[in-house]
């Protein structure tokens, strides 16, 4: 009978590899880790030509990471549209180009303030959205690793059924039309309104006996996504990136 033979153990991996996404309704002391551009090709038979950008945020905590994506904002990009609240009301929302401003505006202003100035300056150049995401990415460089807080509230997946984190309501629009931050979402100083918390209250109470409508682990890798075309060691100065989209 041949002996017994363990072998070697130095490659195991010892740990699985998956990585979970943050639990919504929760405030998190996260870690920047990036800004990616990136291109999605449509799933569906009526859009599988269709190209896609987006503008992908990632930060990670020990207890898992978070990724905002925004895309591409559109021709219509503009256009505000309208909502009802719980009560019925009619409300006008800010547009995706609003929102996208808020978005970027609120993350330097909080990872990268002393790079605000320059996207102040560069905002009016920018000619497409992939150069927009470019500027971004160039601007937050030097803040990977930074550590702050991360506020996530929820929403139900209309594809899933299944609660998943998002980002609070940071754009709003008041009664007269002007667009103003509604909320922080990132930052050291994070709260929950009374309204917010019984949103918590009512989700972490469905947990124990709702499973199901809970979001499982999911890998941190994305399949569909396809490489930027300028990576960013290959951006040497604002001037080139803006000339050359």
């Amino acid at each position: 009978m041949a002996g017994f033979s363990f072998g070697p153990i130095d490659k195991v991996q010892a740990t699985a590899g998956g990585n979970r996404r943050l639990r919504p309704w929760d405030i998190y002391e996260v870690k920047f880790v990036e800004a990616r551009f990136e291109t999605f090709n449509g799933k569906k038979e009526d859009n599988k030509d269709q190209v896609y950008e987006a503008l992908t945020i990632r930060f990670e905590s020990e207890d898992g990471y978070y990724e905002e994506r925004v895309f591409n904002p559109g021709d219509k990009g503009n256009e505000r549209y309208k909502n009802k609240n719980a009560e019925g009301h009619e409300y006008e929302s800010a547009s995706p180009m609003e929102r996208l401003r808020i978005f970027i505006a609120q993350l330097l202003t909080v990872l990268a303030p002393e790079k605000m100035p320059k996207m102040v300056e560069l905002a009016p150049k920018v000619s497409s959205f992939k150069q927009l995401c470019e500027v971004v990415i160039k601007l937050l460089e030097g803040a990977k690793g930074k550590s702050t807080h991360l506020k996530l509230s929820g929403r139900k997946d209309s594809q899933t059924n299944r609660y998943v984190p998002c980002l609070p309501k940071f754009a709003g629009v008041s009664k007269k039309g002007e667009l103003f931050t509604a909320d922080n979402f990132i930052g050291d100083k994070l709260f929950f309104s009374p309204y917010e918390e019984e949103q918590k209250k009512k989700y972490l109470e469905a947990r124990p006996t709702n499973m199901d409508a809970v979001e499982p682990p999911v890998s941190a890798s994305v399949d569909d996504v396809t490489e930027p075309s300028a990576p960013q060691d290959e951006i040497d100065d604002f001037e080139g990136l803006l000339n050359n989209n």
